[in-house]
C-alpha cells in the first residue's frame, strides 16, 4: 500500500528491503486546484461528446455501405469510414483521460491528525506500484469495429474508482497517499504519513476499519500488513484480499506470504508464549484470465474460521464488449455475502445493521 519507507521491514533501521540506504522523505501534500479540475472535466466532456457523435456518424455510414451498397462505393470509402470511427474512438479516450485528471483534483486529502474522526471507513492497502494499474480506464475486450462501437458505452471510470464505489456501502474508503505525488489518483480518499510511525498508524486504522482491503503484490509492507491483518482482525470477514495477479505471480506471492507467516508465528511464540496457527492462502482457481480485461482478477474472502475462498471475477462472454462498470458490478456481486454478514446495507438489501468492529485487538 504505501509509504516509500514502508518497503522496509521493522528490523531494518534506515535500510530498504532491496539493501539500499535512503533517507526518509519529508511529508508532502499534493497541490490540487478546484478550478483546474472543473476545466479539465468540462474539456474532457466536450471531447467525449464530439467523439461519440463522430463514431455514431461513422458507424451509420459503415452499416449503410456494407448492407445496401456492396460493390457500389469507391475502394477507399471503407478506409475513410474506418479511419473516421477510429478518430472518434481516440477523441473519446482523450476526453476521458482529461476527465480522469480533472477528478484527481477532487480526490479528498485527509489531514493526518484527523484520521481519528473518520467514522465508519474502509482501509484500502496496496503497493504504490499498483496505482498506475488501478488508474486504467475500463476498455473493450473486442477488436476492430466492435471495439470502436463498444467504446461509446463504457463508463470512463478507472478501476480504482469502480473498486471504491463497490466498497462504499461499508463507509468512506481511505488509503495512504504516495509521498511526493503531484496529484493523488481518482478514487479513495488519501491521507499522508510521516516515515517514522507508518506501521503504528496503519495498525491503528486497521483495527478501527469496518473493512480492510489489501491488494496482493510485491514489497515488504504488503506482507507485513497482511500478517497483521491475520493476527488482529476479527471477525475474519472484515478482511478482503484483492488479487491483481496471474496464476504464476500469485503462487510466488503465496510462497512469500507463507514465509512471512512462519516468521510471525515464531515472533508470536517468543512474545506471548502462545502457539498461533495462521490461515493459508488457497490455490488459484482454474479458468482463462485472458478474456477478463481488468487488472483485478479476483477476491479472497475469509469465513468465521479463517477458511479462505478465492472468488474469480466474472468474465463476459466472448465477442461482446465489457458492460459499463464491469469491475464495480463484479466486486459488488462477490462482496454481497460479506456485507450481509457484517450487517452492511446495500441497495436492495434488508440486512439489519450490527455494531461496528471493536477497538480491541484480537491476540493469537
Amino acid at each position: 500500500m504505501t509509504h516509500e519507507s514502508r518497503d522496509r521491514s521493522p528490523e531494518e533501521d534506515g535500510q530498504r528491503a532491496d539493501g539500499t540506504n535512503r533517507s526518509p522523505r519529508p511529508l508532502t501534500i499534493p497541490v490540487q486546484s478546484r478550478v483546474r479540475g472543473i476545466l479539465l472535466r468540462l474539456t474532457g466532456g466536450l471531447l467525449v461528446t464530439v467523439g461519440i457523435i463522430t463514431e455514431v456518424i461513422g458507424f451509420g455510414r459503415f452499416q449503410a455501405m456494407t448492407r445496401y451498397h456492396i460493390g457500389t462505393h469507391p475502394w477507399w470509402a471503407t478506409f475513410v469510414v474506418t479511419a473516421v470511427m477510429a478518430l472518434g474512438g481516440f477523441v473519446i479516450y482523450a476526453g476521458r483521460l482529461l476527465q480522469r485528471d480533472g477528478r484527481r483534483h477532487s480526490t479528498k486529502v485527509i489531514d493526518p491528525s484527523a484520521t481519528a474522526e473518520l467514522g465508519e471507513f474502509v482501509l484500502y492497502l496496496r503497493s504504490f506500484d499498483d496505482d498506475a494499474d488501478r488508474a486504467q480506464l475500463e476498455s473493450s475486450i473486442t477488436h476492430g469495429i466492435a471495439s470502436t462501437v463498444g467504446d461509446v458505452v463504457l463508463s470512463g471510470k478507472t478501476e480504482e474508482e469502480q473498486l471504491i464505489a463497490a466498497l462504499r456501502p461499508a463507509g468512506r474508503v481511505v488509503a495512504a497517499g504516495q509521498p511526493g505525488q503531484v496529484l493523488p489518483p481518482a478514487g479513495a480518499d488519501r491521507f499522508f504519513m510521516a516515515d517514522d510511525n507508518w506501521q503504528q498508524t496503519i495498525l491503528d486504522l486497521m483495527i478501527r476499519a469496518r473493512l480492510v482491503v489489501i491488494a496482493a503484490g510485491g514489497g515488504q509492507a504488503v506482507l507485513w500488513e497482511l500478517t497483521q491483518a491475520f493476527r488482529y482482525l476479527t471477525p475474519p470477514q472484515r478482511l478482503v484480499l484483492l488479487i491483481p495477479l496471474e496464476p504464476q505471480a500469485y503462487n510466488t506471492f503465496r510462497d512469500r506470504v507463507s514465509a512471512a507467516l512462519r516468521q510471525e508465528v515464531e515472533h508470536v511464540r517468543a512474545e506471548t508464549g502462545r502457539e498461533w496457527l495462521p490461515p493459508a492462502l488457497p490455490d488459484y482457481p482454474p479458468g482463462d484470465t485472458r478474456s477478463w480485461n481488468s487488472t483485478v482478477k479476483g477476491l479472497i474472502l475469509f469465513d468465521e474460521a479463517w477458511r479462505p475462498h478465492f472468488n474469480r471475477l466474472g468474465v463476459p462472454r466472448a465477442g461482446l464488449s465489457r458492460p459499463r462498470r464491469q469491475v464495480y458490478f463484479s466486486v459488488r456481486r462477490v462482496l454481497h455475502p460479506v456485507f450481509t454478514q457484517l450487517g452492511i446495507h446495500t441497495a436492495g438489501s434488508s440486512a439489519t445493521r450490527i455494531p461496528g468492529p471493536g477497538r480491541r485487538r484480537r491476540q493469537p
